[in-house]
Parts: C-alpha cells; sequence; structure tokens
C-alpha cells in the first residue's frame, strides 16, 4: 500500500491509504504489458470477429464458453491472426485495420 498526504487548508494533512495498481508496480518492475490484436473466423456463418486483448488466453477461453456477448452463439471457430503490440494505442490502430474494408477482405482470402 502507498500512501497520500492531501494538503488541507491551515496546515492540516490528511493521509490515506490505496493499492498499488498492478500497472504501476509492472512499470516499477520494468515489465512490458503486450497487447495482443486477434481475429475469428466462424466456419458455419462465415462471419469475423476482431478484438484485442492482454491476456489472449483469457479470451479466447471467454469467447469459448460464451461470455462475450458478440460471439456467444456463433458457434466453433478458428484464430484467423494474432498480432502483438507494444503498446494499447497501436493495437487499437492495428484492430481498427482488420475491421476495415481492407482488413477484412484479407482476412477472407
Amino acid at each position: 500500500m502507498a500512501a497520500r498526504v492531501a494538503h488541507l487548508p491551515a496546515g492540516r494533512q490528511v493521509t490515506t491509504r490505496f493499492p498499488v495498481s498492478l500497472s504501476a508496480k509492472r512499470r516499477k518492475s520494468g515489465l512490458k504489458i503486450m497487447y495482443k490484436v486477434y481475429a475469428l473466423f466462424f466456419k458455419d456463418i462465415k462471419r469475423i470477429y476482431v478484438g484485442m486483448t492482454k491476456d489472449i488466453k483469457q479470451r479466447i477461453s471467454e469467447h469459448e464458453r460464451g461470455k462475450v456477448k458478440s460471439t456467444k452463439n456463433r458457434g466453433k471457430f478458428i484464430v484467423k491472426i494474432l498480432e502483438e503490440c507494444k503498446n494499447r494505442k497501436l493495437a487499437r490502430k492495428r484492430e481498427k485495420y482488420w475491421k476495415s474494408g481492407c482488413g477484412k477482405e484479407k482476412l477472407k482470402s
């Protein structure tokens, strides 16, 4: 737990305790958070779902168990692409590309 000091008028101080976030711990330890962009191809209905995540194993498991609303009733799928990105901004950019008309055409071929 880290302490945060709030400065109040008349020189009074209030110290509050709050948990250090996981991302702050990772920043201190030097661990990099890699984002993954993925595309799922649903054979039965010939549809493609594109998404991004930090934890690909957990996310794929959620898709398989029907925990994701947009892929819940689509049936079996295969992972068509899986890209690693350095940060969220770059991952979002790649996700938007794969969701665009050009990206969808490449995924279909």
